[in-house]
């Protein structure tokens, strides 16, 4: 059985690169007049949330701005996509 060290790295490393690029994203993420592409799969695996949204269908999430800022949503899906988290502004 073949074993690859880094595969969980490159496979974030890759989709992040795809979340940049727009490439097979399937839901924007609406906060206030500002809009974040993703993927819904990989919503739901990081977030009951999301994951408890993805069957509704729809492409579009509003987020009510006075539970998430627009601030808090990109630091979640850097993350997400990342492992990693910069807390400054």
């Amino acid at each position: 059985m073949a074993h690859v060290t880094n595969h969980g790295k490159l496979l974030l490393q890759r989709l992040h690169q795809q979340r940049e690029m727009d490439f097979l994203c399937d839901i924007t993420i609406a906060v206030r007049d500002v809009e974040f592409r993703a993927h819904r799969n990989i919503l739901a695996a990081f977030s009951n949330y999301f994951a408890s949204q993805a069957d509704n269908g729809q492409e579009v999430t509003t987020l009510d701005p006075d539970k998430v800022s627009r601030y808090a949503l990109e630091k979640l899906l850097e993350f997400v996509y990342t492992g990693q988290m910069s807390l400054s502004r």
